[in-house]
């Protein structure tokens, strides 16, 4: 094991081994045992066999001040050797957080089965388990930004790009320049996309 072996200090996953943030972009990534253990606080669970007359069985959470805000982790079971176990009777779903009962081949899980969740359980980590990812609710690639819950949810940086601060005026760019700041040199756009080609999305 060349690195999260004991000796170079890391304690949790780095970005290029989230699995949801290779998956899915920088936006999204595992969560950490503080943040199972956390959910953990903040629900109540029930265990259902039939989720939504799926046929699926797995765990609900239930927001505590609000029933209208659920979620479902779905019994996965898990692999080993080229083989699934107890799928359907328990869930097992890996954090970002390094440890366990082995410090250097350890990491911290959410296990759950009908009639038990565990937050915080450590296990080796040469098993395959579920991975259920977070977003950063009020910061994204270090950016924050408010969710003024509108329609689109679409949700909107407090600052310019470029400031520091919601009062710095930030940057100025041309349009579908991408992160190239104004230079009164440069021609103009002449694209046609709509919308806005990522590629020259200055934001992204």
């Amino acid at each position: 094991m060349t690195k999260y072996n004991g000796s170079d200090g890391l304690t949790t996953l780095q970005p290029s081994d989230d699995v949801v943030t290779a998956a899915w972009g920088s936006g999204w990534r595992m969560p950490t045992t503080a943040e199972f253990q956390a959910l953990g606080a903040a629900v109540n669970t029930a265990w259902t066999d039939d989720y939504q007359g799926s046929g699926v069985s797995g765990l609900v959470l239930t927001d505590k001040t609000d029933e209208s805000k659920t979620l479902f982790f779905p019994a996965c079971g898990y692999c080993s050797n080229g083989s699934m176990g107890n799928v359907g009777s328990n869930g097992l779903y890996w954090s970002s957080s390094l440890g366990g009962p082995n410090n250097v081949m350890g990491a911290y899980i959410l296990s759950f089965f009908n009639d038990a969740a565990y937050w915080d359980f450590g296990n080796s980590r040469f098993y395959g388990y579920s991975v259920r990812g977070v977003a950063d609710p009020y910061n994204t690639n270090g950016h924050t930004f408010v969710d003024l819950g509108l329609p689109s949810g679409t949700k909107w940086a407090t600052m310019n790009v470029g400031a520091e601060s919601e009062t710095d005026y930030g940057n100025y760019y041309m349009y579908g320049k991408g992160a190239t700041q104004y230079n009164s040199s440069d021609t103009a756009y002449a694209g046609i996309e709509d919308p806005l080609d990522l590629s020259v999305d200055t934001a992204r």
